[in-house]
């Protein structure tokens, strides 16, 4: 009895041990916010960083602005005005992303770091199109338009600077988005949640 418990104890050391090297080594955080620029968007991520050396996200992304295939003389009518015009027709992105970069910590206590990070998307873009006036048209739109959808891959390079606590961080990036269909541009801003990063530092 006295060997199984000596054995168990050498046991539960050796695995306190190896968690303890696990999370000094690797961070998982998920992230979270909004851009403003070409668009405007909203993002969140699942984060993954290995020795503060290497980064990995996967994330998904929501970017709106007014069509750019909407015309001059484009109306939303009386209640599109009353609805604050929220009725405009929008091109709408939504972009599912993997992104890898490197980490560069810039002070000794490791809760400034730069993280420059790119990587590639899969691009779900709905746009309006086939716009055809109306005629009397004073309470609704003065233009009927159909919605048209198209899929593209996308490049993306956001680097960042990051201010880390343990458990919470504040990130500020510069957003560049480059497909066949659009070009984006973007400064956002996300906040961190979960290990950052380790106990040690």
């Amino acid at each position: 009895m006295k060997k199984g418990f000596l054995t168990a104890l050498l046991f539960s050391f050796i695995v306190g041990c190896l968690q303890a090297q696990f999370i000094e080594k690797n961070a998982f955080y998920f992230e979270a916010g909004a851009s403003l620029g070409t668009h405007l968007g909203a993002s969140v991520s699942f984060n993954y960083t290995y020795n503060q050396k290497y980064s990995f996200a996967a994330g998904c992304s929501q970017l709106i602005r007014a069509s750019k295939n909407k015309p001059d003389d484009y109306s939303s009518g009386l209640l599109g005005i009353l609805l604050l015009n929220l009725v405009k027709p929008l091109e709408e992105t939504t972009l599912y992303d993997f992104q890898a970069g490197q980490i560069l910590v810039l002070n000794k206590s490791g809760n400034i770091r730069l993280n420059f990070m790119g990587g590639i998307g899969f691009t779900h873009i709905k746009d309006a199109f086939n716009f055809e006036a109306v005629d009397d048209s004073f309470l609704v739109e003065n233009y009927t338009y159909s919605n048209e959808s198209s899929n593209v891959i996308s490049l993306l390079l956001t680097p960042r600077i990051e201010f880390t606590t343990r458990f919470y961080g504040l990130s500020i990036s510069p957003q560049f988005i480059y497909n066949k269909e659009n070009v984006y541009f973007g400064l956002a801003i996300n906040h961190m949640v979960g290990i950052l990063r380790p106990k040690s530092n």
